[in-house]
């Protein structure tokens, strides 16, 4: 009768580079994060800087006349106060006329169903009125109304600095979510690799 002997089960052997996957995938999602709310704060910013471009508008104070240097082309008509309360009670009426020629403007006043309206810490505004400038020049702005009011005379992108700024805030709360799981799969495989280098100096 021969003897059966039974092998001897081997220990599964340890690898070394457990964890190092999480770790790797970790560092490039944090990265990844930072440039990404980096590029978000650079949006918000540069859409800050979009709404504080209507205090480099031309205006004229409400009442009075004011004598503005304004470029040829297409204006829109923004009427200011205090706040956005404050714009209803203004009542403000202007008139517009080229020093060169004497000629008063033609002023299109915007439908009311057309709402453009910007705010900041001085001031905010509502569109009201388009004109065409025919030729670069001094214009007189003449204004009756509500003392404190003002009428300034540009081009505003409000809609597309809306956009950006909320582009922004989104941009850097995907950012921000990348770089939590980046962390925590930089933490699981750095615990990961603790437990490996424990085993491997355990079974030395």
């Amino acid at each position: 009768m021969t003897d059966a002997t039974s092998p001897i089960a081997q220990p599964t052997p340890i690898n070394p580079m457990r964890g190092r996957g999480f770790v790797i995938w970790g560092i490039v999602l944090v990265v990844l994060s930072l440039l990404i709310v980096g590029g978000g704060i650079a949006t918000i910013v540069f859409g800050a800087t979009g709404i504080n471009a209507a205090n480099d508008l031309p205006r004229a104070a409400v009442p009075g006349e004011t004598a503005l240097k304004l470029t040829a082309g297409t204006k829109k008509i923004y009427l200011e106060n205090t706040s956005q309360t404050a714009l209803d009670d203004t009542g403000a009426r202007f008139v517009i006329t080229s020093d060169a020629s004497g000629d008063e403007l033609t002023i299109v006043k915007t439908s009311s169903t057309t709402t453009e309206t910007y705010s900041d810490s001085k001031r905010a505004g509502k569109l009201v009125a388009k004109v065409n400038i025919p030729a670069d020049g001094t214009y007189t702005v003449s204004t009756e109304g509500t003392e404190g009011a003002s009428i300034a005379i540009g081009n505003l992108n409000v809609a597309g600095v809306a956009i950006g700024i909320v582009a922004g805030v989104f941009i850097i709360f995907f950012g921000g979510f990348l770089g939590l799981i980046g962390l925590i799969l930089l933490i699981v495989g750095l615990v990961k690799r603790s437990n490996t280098k424990k085993q491997l100096v355990a079974g030395a």
